[in-house]
Parts: C-alpha cells; structure tokens; sequence
C-alpha cells in the first residue's frame, strides 16, 4: 500500500483529470456513461494502491457498460498488452488493444504519452502508415519534442527509405546541433543501404565541422575500417591524435588498429600510452586493458606483456578496488589461485558488502579444494550482504563444499544449506509437502533441487542406496526436468540392478532435453546396453563420443569401457580389443593428470594455509 497522504494526492490529481476529460464527453453515453465512470474511478484506486489485477477488471467492467468511453478502452488496451500471457501477445489480440486505444488516442490526438504509446504498439503489430500518421501530428503540435524525430527516422528504416531515415536525422540535427553519435546512426544508416559514397560525404562533412575534435577523425577513420579502406585508417587515427596529444580516445584506436594489423610492438606502445593518459578515468582504463588481456587469453600468447601493461596501471593506482578485482581475475586466468586469492581479499577489504567479490572469492577456493574456506566465506558473505544477494551465492556454495572426498562433511553443509530455506526441507524418504514448494520461486527451486541432487551424489559415492535414491526423488520433485538428476538417476539406478525400463525412460528424457551431450548419450547407450539392445547402444554410445572428440578432444575412459562391452556382446573381438587398449591408455593419461593436479592442489593448499591464513 503507498502512504495514505500521498495515496490521497494521486487520487484527486487522476479524479480531477477524469472529471476535467468527462466535460468534452459529458453527453456521451447518459446513465450508462456514469455508471462506467463510477468502476473507472474505482479502478483508479485500484491502481494507485498498485492491484494491478482488481484494477484491470474494473477497467474492463467500465469498458464492457460503455465501449464508446475512450478513457476506459485506452486503459484495458493498456492493462492487456502488460498481461504476461502468450494470448494476449499474438497480433490478433495485440491488433485488437489497438482498436481499443486508437478509440482514444482518435479523441485526445494531443495526449503526447498515450499518443506515442499507441505508434508504437503499431509499428510492433506492422501498423506502419498509422504508427507514422500519429509521431508526425504529435510532432506538428509539439515540435519542441525533437526526439520524435528519431522515431520517424526509424521508422523510415523498418520501410527500407534510408534518404527518408537520414532527412529526419538531418532536420533533427538543425533543431539540436549535430553530434558524434547522430553522425555516426546516419553513416549506419547508408551504408546499410549501400550508399558507401554517402556514408564517406558525412564522416568528411562531420569532420569539416569539428576540425579540432579527435572523435571526427576517429569516427572517420572507423568508417574506412569498416569498408576496407586500410591505407586510410591509420592516417584518421594519427590525424585524432595530432590534433589532441593527450587524447586517450585516439591512442585507444591506434592501439586496436596496430593489433589487428599483427603489429604487437606498436599495439602495445599505444596501449601503454592510453593508459597513461589523463584524460580517461579508471574505469576507462581498466575496460581498455581488461580487452586487452582477454585478446591475450584467446590467443594464447604469452601473458608477460599484459603484466608489463598490468604494472602501468598498479603504478598509478595502487589501492584501487576496481584495479584489484581484474587483478585477481586475471592471476586467476593464469592459474594463479594464491595471487587471485590474495587481490580478492583485499578489494573486500575496501567493499566487503560487494556480492560479486565473494563469489569470485568462493571460485577461486573451489580450485584449491578447500570447502571449509568456502564454508567460512560464505558465513562472513551472510553477515554484510542482503538476503537476495546471499542467495546468489547459494548454487555456488553447495558446489564448494562437494569439492573434497568428505562426502559426510559436504552432506551436513548442503543439509544446512536447505534448512536456511525452510526447516521443513531435509534428506527424508517422505515427498516434500506440495505448499512448501509452492511458496518458493524458480531460482529457488532450482538451487533447492541442485542441493538435493548433490547430496545424492555424495550419497552415492558413500555407497548410501537409499539414501541417494531418495535425495534424487526430492531434487526431481522441486523440478522434475532436471537433466543432471536424471541422468545420474538413471545411471546409478541401472548400475544397482535397478529398474532399467524407469532407468531408460528418465535417460531418454534427457537426450530430448540436451540431444548433443555426450554425458547422457553415454548413459543412454549403457542402459540399452543392460537391456541387451546392442545396435542401439552402439549408435549412442558412438555419438557420445564423436561429440566428445569435437567438443574438446577428451574422450572418457569409461566411453572405451562402455564400447568394448558393447562391441564384445556384437562378436566384434577385433573393435573390443582396440577399445580395450585405449581404456587402458586413456585411464592411464587420467590417473597422471589426477595424481598430478592433486598434488600441485595439496602443494597449493599448504602454501595458502602458510601465506594468506597467517
């Protein structure tokens, strides 16, 4: 409910309104006319104390006594397009709030919102010569109202008239003056229409304008990127920086330019030079070198340039919170947990009610192993953040805590996790009351149910039957089309002697979910497998793992057991043979890689333990 005070005031300005609309009408419509009048009031009020539903019904009750009062029929139009149901979507209905608020706008042509309101619901339903028709009376009544402008210029540009599109951004320019990004929506516009010639005539005639600013020349110089015309390109950019030494702006697409070119000596120079420069605010500077590292990242290259252009920065603003977050993500890019670790404290040290540093922090500690650091963090994120902010968290938390080989430690975790929810919510072998399930959003539900569905995971790898079986039931019950539950569902209850037809039925669920996903093609192909259909398990089980090979190239081991199994039940000794000698090569390269990421993890838990936690 709004303040009764001002509750009050908004009423008697909508009364007043509605009396003062009701003398051009007052002989329309008679007893028929008061009566609508009476439910638009109520209505109003309704509206005010923000039920929006009990108002919209009350519109429509005036609206269904008298159709020819235009102020009920513009506010059920209104009301009916904001509905949030497909019906009401589609064109036949949409067309149909039209009429009902072309009834209106007809009455008041000069109610500018109601007015502009209405052109565009038509331009969305292709009503183009109406939508036109009325943004170009408003504007002949108000031609201080220049934005309209920008309206008919697109509008022009939805009916393929570019001349038209550019001529309203012209007459818009001779009201208000001409600007970069006005120069920069008309180049757009022809060379969309592929008027290379007339898009070259207005960056040189912007330019002729601001002589003395870098943006014409800049702007200049990304039109000829744009058609091919390198030579020129550098030239533009040279000329933004002769005529403003300092300007950061110029440097920033020299730099961009040079990099493209495959020119990193003078790409980097440039950079160096936009960082430095005085005329770009922090932000600014860490955007231009976050792309910068990012550029690095996805090419691979050696990192020890962006530390070069890192240090530039750390230089000039050693305590800044902004410049230790994309530090710590970029020691994290790196693999360097310690230093992300290290950067993150200190940016909560600056900000500790920042919700996204707590997440990053409970990132990097997930690649460390260590979930009661996460748990810990987690803990403090509760005391400075908002409730709406913690349960972002909240996915991310259970995901940390499964992230060691104490299952029975993860389990209390993910169990307090859902009693933060409702204390109703625990590991049970009863359903989950339907009103407590009710009373909880999809985000919700969908954290609940991933919480449960660890915690059968966890079971599982405890060798716990029942008690995977049902944490499961109650993940799948918070959202039924929960892939992952599913699929792990299925897998776990194949390999129990379980159910194999419920098995093969909630493993099908998930390849018409996620048909290219090699996990659950695999899963697929095992339980038909273990329903001795072997040519249907050896088409799934292929695919998973040519899905695999063009996803990242690492084939599972457990695909090459699966497939000599399959292959041996076919009388395929020659291919069982050939996957049994990969299983053995593939699970030897995966016991290394695991026994080496163990160790560099307990080298790095026992270093963070020595350097952040003393």
């Amino acid at each position: 409910m709004v303040n009764n005070k001002l509750r009050t005031a908004l009423l008697c300005v909508l009364v007043c309104g509605l009396v003062l609309s009701a003398g051009s009408v007052g002989k329309k419509g008679g007893a028929a006319r008061e009566k609508a009048r009476y439910y638009y009031r109520q209505a109003l009020i309704e509206q005010v104390d923000s039920n929006a539903a009990s108002a919209y019904e009350l519109y429509k009750r005036a609206y269904e006594i008298d159709p020819t009062y235009s102020e009920a029929a513009s506010a059920v139009a209104s009301n009916r397009l904001t509905l949030p149901l497909d019906t009401m979507r589609s064109e036949v209905e949409m067309k149909r709030s039209l009429a009902m608020m072309k009834q209106y706008v007809d009455e008041y042509p000069d109610d500018i919102n109601e007015s502009v309101y209405y052109a565009y619901v038509c331009t969305r339903v292709d009503s183009l010569d109406e939508a036109e028709r009325v943004y170009k009376h408003i504007y002949s009544r108000f031609p201080k109202y220049t934005g309209l402008l920008h309206n008919l210029s697109e509008l022009s540009m939805v009916r393929g008239d570019v001349s038209g599109a550019v001529d309203y951004l012209n007459q818009y320019e001779r009201a208000e003056g001409s600007n970069p990004q006005l120069t920069l929506r008309k180049i757009s516009y022809l060379l969309h229409g592929r008027d290379t010639i007339g898009a070259i005539e207005e960056a040189n005639r912007y330019v002729n304008l601001k002589p003395r600013e870098p943006v014409s020349y800049i702007l200049r110089g990304n039109l000829y990127e744009i058609i091919g015309r390198t030579d020129s390109v550098e030239s533009n950019y040279l000329q933004a920086e002769q005529v403003a030494p300092g300007s950061g702006a110029a440097k920033i697409a020299l730099a961009e330019f040079y990099t493209e070119q495959g020119d990193s000596v003078k790409g980097d120079s440039k950079t160096y030079e936009a960082l430095m420069a005085e005329d770009l605010e922090l932000s600014d500077k860490v955007e231009i070198l976050e792309r910068f590292l990012g550029k690095l990242f996805a090419g691979k290259n050696d990192t020890e340039r962006g530390d070069k252009l890192f240090s530039v920065l750390a230089q000039q603003y050693p305590h800044q919170e902004e410049l230790m977050e994309l530090s710590a993500r970029y020691a994290f890019a790196k693999g360097d947990l310690l230093k992300a670790i290290e950067e993150i404290n200190y940016a909560l040290g600056l900000s500790p009610s920042n919700p996204l540093y707590y997440n990053q922090k409970m990132t990097y500690l997930m690649g460390l192993g260590l979930p009661e650091e996460i748990e810990k963090t987690y803990k403090e994120a509760k005391t400075h953040l908002s409730p709406s902010d913690v349960e972002g968290l909240r996915i991310l938390y259970a995901v940390g805590v499964c992230s060691d080989d104490n299952y029975e430690r993860a389990i209390v975790s993910l169990n307090k996790l859902l009693q933060e929810y409702s204390p109703e919510l625990k590991e049970s072998d009863k359903p989950i009351d339907p009103s407590i399930i009710k009373g909880f959003s999809q985000p919700q539900r969908y954290v609940l149910a991933q919480t449960y569905s660890m915690i059968g995971d966890m079971r599982n790898q405890s060798k716990d039957k029942k008690g995977w079986r049902e944490a499961y039931d109650r993940s799948l019950e918070l959202m039924p089309d929960l892939a992952m539950t599913l699929n792990n569902y299925a897998y776990f209850e194949a390999n129990e002697d379980g159910d194999l037809t419920d098995a093969e039925e909630k493993s099908r669920r998930t390849i018409e979910m996620e048909p290219d996903n090699a996990t659950f093609l695999d899963t697929y192909a095992w339980i038909k497998y273990l329903q001795r259909e072997y040519e249907e398990a050896l088409k799934y089980l292929e695919a998973a793992i040519e899905k695999s090979r063009g996803d990242d190239g690492n084939i599972s081991s457990e695909y090459y057991e699966h497939l000599e199994k399959i292959k041996r039940a076919l009388g395929d000794n020659e291919g069982a043979d050939e996957a049994a000698e990969m299983f053995q090569k593939v699970k030897k390269d995966e016991e290394k890689a695991e026994t080496e990421a163990k160790e560099r993890q307990e080298s790095l838990q026992k270093e963070y333990k020595q350097k952040i936690m003393r």
